[in-house]
Order: structure tokens, then sequence, then C-alpha cells
């Protein structure tokens, strides 16, 4: 927190959830049920499915006002981009390893 000078409210994913569904476009269905369901954060709210990141990454992600003004973020992609997105190149452990011994290296975000 510290690091990226922020305060401990101003975080969103202390509770955290990803729905892995059966295609693309029950990945939208389903951010509708939640967003009709629990009012969004709004600025939270990410589609990288329409839009993915270089690396490959898809997903959609959104953060939502849980009781007690809990913020939740929630991930939802198919199961295909998760596989990509835990053992592909969009996979964190892909980039964050040194090719040359194995060993992490640092990353910054």
């Amino acid at each position: 927190m510290a690091e990226r000078h922020i305060s401990f409210e101003q975080l969103s994913d202390i509770m955290a959830f990803r729905a892995i569904v059966p295609t693309e476009e029950a990945c939208y269905a389903a951010l509708g049920v939640i967003h009709r369901r629990w009012p969004m954060v709004p600025g939270r709210f990410k589609d990288y499915i329409s839009t993915p990141k270089r690396n490959g990454y898809r997903s959609l992600h959104t953060s939502v006002i849980h009781a007690d003004n809990t913020r939740v973020e929630i991930q939802i992609r198919t199961h295909d981009m998760h596989e990509e997105a835990e053992l592909g190149l969009a996979a964190h452990w892909a980039y964050k390893q040194d090719p040359m011994n194995g060993a992490c290296a640092p990353t910054r975000k």
C-alpha cells in the first residue's frame, strides 16, 4: 500500500471472486447479472475481452459494492481464457521468472 501511495480505504481487492463460464457470451451475461444485483464502483470496469492486453490476457473485471460498503472485485472469463491467464503468455509466473536461472525476477507495476 505504501509503495503505491494509496490508503487502506482505496483498496478494492480485499475480497475477490473469479467466475469461469462456458462461453464469451456467458461472460457478458454474468456481468449483467452482477451489475443488476450490486452497484458498480465507478471507474472499476475493464473489458479485456474486447480489448485484450498486449500479452493476450482476456477477462472482464469489475468491482461492486456489497454489504456494509465492502468492495468486491470480480473477474469473469471462459475456461480457455482462464487457462491462458494461468498457464500461457498472460501468466504472471511466465514474465516474472528470470530465463537464465529460473528464479523470479523483480517486477514493477
